[in-house]
């Protein structure tokens, strides 16, 4: 295809690359962990904090306290409040301050309460 529509010699690490795909050999493989020194991935899907964020200190030391007392409950948080007032912020500032309490990682689910793009 290179030759074709490029006009271009594939190089040969290429092609000796396409050879080991075709043969499945197994130089390709993934490593996979033989020993307890590799651990798997641990997901890390915060967005980004805001930059100098300020004020909430209230909210922020009740997050923190449901967490406190939480001992080894799951403990469902939800914050509300009209758009456009931080709440998406807050709690992704909480979520950066509290990730050493969640070693196992940290997901991000977008629920996009308000976006112009989708359809009402």
């Amino acid at each position: 295809m290179l030759a074709e529509e490029l006009a271009v010699e594939p190089s040969p690490e290429l092609r000796q690359l396409h050879a080991k795909i075709l043969r499945n050999d197994p130089e390709l493989a993934a490593p996979h962990p033989t020993d307890d020194t590799q651990h798997p991935a641990v997901p890390a899907q915060l967005p980004h904090d805001v930059p100098g964020f300020t004020g909430r200190e209230p909210e922020l030391a009740q997050l923190k306290g449901f967490l406190d007392d939480a001992s080894s409950a799951i403990v469902i948080s939800a914050i509300d409040g009209t758009g456009g007032i931080g709440k998406t912020a807050l709690a992704v500032h909480f979520a950066h301050r509290a990730t050493e309490r969640f070693p196992d990682g940290q997901l991000y689910v977008n629920l996009r309460g308000f976006d112009p793009r989708l359809p009402r």
